[in-house]
């Protein structure tokens, strides 16, 4: 437990580094990318890959430590789909039921983050390092969808179905999904005073497959 405690009380003294090389320890970071969803694990979207961008509040503990937190947009993908479907034989049944419809929309997700990067000395023109981390998701699906249902009646005296009800509708919904799990990735970055540059490859857990980011980043230190 000492060790421990130890060990924090060292990664959390930021203020002698920092003031040693002029720098602020806090910086914001804004980041645009490409997220790559696995297709085999997104199935029925008619894109695997999505434009979104990241906000960063960062913390540098040392030279070698940050912690972050992170509001990160992922993008969000296309989707359509289109069924039918009915029941009810001559043979057995006095009426008979159809129905089809169709709809598309577009599903985004969202994660906000923290966790820390541990990289080599950030006070050097070039670093390089870990991200890891936990994250929170939820996505927020937006949907048409039109559509046709009928009824038929059996009519003997023709031996055939006869339409009784038909009904043609049109109309939006939305539902949303939401998650946690872990983060990890790599960081690249170029260090100018109190400007950061850093190009990152960041992986998350989710429920239905780990989406992967790829973005490039720009920073203040604040």
């Amino acid at each position: 437990m000492k060790k421990f405690a130890c060990t924090i009380l060292l990664l959390l003294s930021p203020f002698a580094t920092a003031n040693e090389q002029g720098y602020n320890p806090f910086y914001l970071k804004l980041g645009y990318g490409s997220t790559d969803f696995d297709s085999e694990s997104f199935i029925g979207y008619e894109a695997d890959s999505a434009n979104g961008y990241s906000l960063t509040l960062g913390f540098q503990t040392n030279r070698f430590l940050a912690l972050e937190s992170s509001f990160v947009s992922l993008g969000e993908l296309p989707f359509s789909y289109a069924y039918e479907y009915s029941y009810g034989e001559p043979e057995w049944d006095d009426y008979r039921v159809e129905s089809s419809y169709a709809g598309s929309g577009n599903r985004s997700w969202n994660t906000r983050t923290i966790g820390a990067t541990l990289s080599t000395d950030v006070y050097r023109r070039f670093s390089a390092g870990l991200r890891f981390g936990y994250h929170k998701w939820e996505s927020q699906s937006d949907v048409t969808q039109s559509g046709t249902y009928s009824e038929y009646e059996w009519n003997p005296a023709t031996d055939s179905y006869e339409l009784s009800y038909s009904d043609d509708y049109n109309y939006e919904f939305s539902y949303g999904n939401s998650g946690d799990g872990g983060y990890y990735g790599i960081t690249l970055g170029l260090n100018t005073g109190n400007w950061i540059f850093s190009a990152d490859y960041t992986v998350y857990e989710m429920d239905r497959g780990d989406p992967a980011m790829g973005s490039v980043s720009v920073g203040f230190r604040i």
